[in-house]
């Protein structure tokens, strides 16, 4: 069969090693009690990315039209 339990997160940031029991009974009543474990890692550093601005008013340049903007596009791609 398959099972699925909630583990606050707080026990994987304590260790890094998940361990499950578990007690299985058959139709007949037999209970046996089986163990498995795998070692998980947790990384809290996030990776540097980068941030790039397209061209701002077609050219770089703010004229005297676009200056009375109320507001003027800025966009770009960030990774990371």
């Amino acid at each position: 069969g398959t099972y699925s339990v909630d583990v606050a997160t707080s026990d994987f940031l304590a260790d890094n090693i998940v361990e499950v029991d578990v007690l299985s009974t058959d139709a007949a009543g037999n209970s046996v009690t089986s163990e498995g474990s795998r070692d998980i890692s947790v990384d809290l550093e996030a990776e540097s990315g980068t941030v790039a601005v397209n061209t701002i008013a077609g050219d770089d340049v703010i004229n005297a039209s676009e200056s009375g903007a109320e507001t003027i596009a800025v966009s770009g791609t960030a990774t990371g």
